[in-house]
């Protein structure tokens, strides 16, 4: 078996398993914990391919496992995994062909109200950075894009709200920004696609789009 295969099987199991295990002892959500095993699964082709240096003898009764990833991958199963992986990045790309299309059919909002409700709640999250505030009719809810220039998208009828909601939506929308949360999610549609057939992998990644909504 590939050692990419194996080794993701074992490191996303473990993460798995640290992760429920700090959320069932403390309820911390662990979200550096989950980033952190995303962007290793993304990385780790790279890694295996750095130089390796054997210190100690590795038989096959006493490292079994390392034994099993130097054996050679069956030809259909990396077809398989093309295959699957070919698909999750066809959908990937349909996800950012949806971005463009929102920014497209959105228009900037020139409501100074709501600018100033921006501003004042980007100034209450320590955020410097400025944002591209944008009305789309056919979306349903706010939404924060963007990991270069962040954009957060409104309904329609936002123009509607009373000021206490309009605050709290933009709080927690600048909020995703300042996790740096469009970036992340990214990381993890990239590692889902890449270790596609795990459904570790899938769990973490989840679980971590569950994190950045409560915090």
């Amino acid at each position: 078996m590939n050692p990419l295969f194996l080794y993701a099987c074992v490191f996303s199991f473990a993460s798995v398993a640290l992760v429920w295990w700090l959320e069932r002892r403390s309820g911390n959500g662990s979200e550096r914990l989950i980033r952190f095993s995303l962007l290793l699964l993304l990385l780790m082709p790279a890694l295996l391919c750095l130089p390796k240096w054997h210190i100690l003898p590795a038989p096959a009764t006493v490292f079994p496992v390392m034994e099993a990833a130097n054996q050679s991958t069956p030809q259909w199963l990396w077809w398989l995994w093309s295959i699957g992986m070919s698909l999750c990045v066809i959908r990937l790309f349909l996800s950012f062909y949806q971005l463009r299309r929102w920014k497209k059919k959105s228009h900037p909002v020139s409501d100074l109200v709501m600018l100033d409700a921006l501003a004042s709640c980007a100034q209450h999250q320590g955020f410097t950075r400025p944002i591209d505030l944008r009305l789309l009719n056919d979306h349903a809810g706010p939404a924060a894009c963007g990991w270069r220039k962040p954009i957060i998208y409104l309904p329609a009828d936002s123009e509607k709200w009373s000021a206490e909601t309009l605050r709290a939506v933009l709080l927690h929308e600048i909020g995703h920004h300042v996790s740096h949360d469009p970036l992340w999610r990214i990381i993890s549609l990239l590692s889902r696609s890449l270790h596609w057939y795990n459904p570790f992998v899938s769990w973490l990644a989840k679980q971590l789009h569950h994190q950045s909504e409560v915090a």
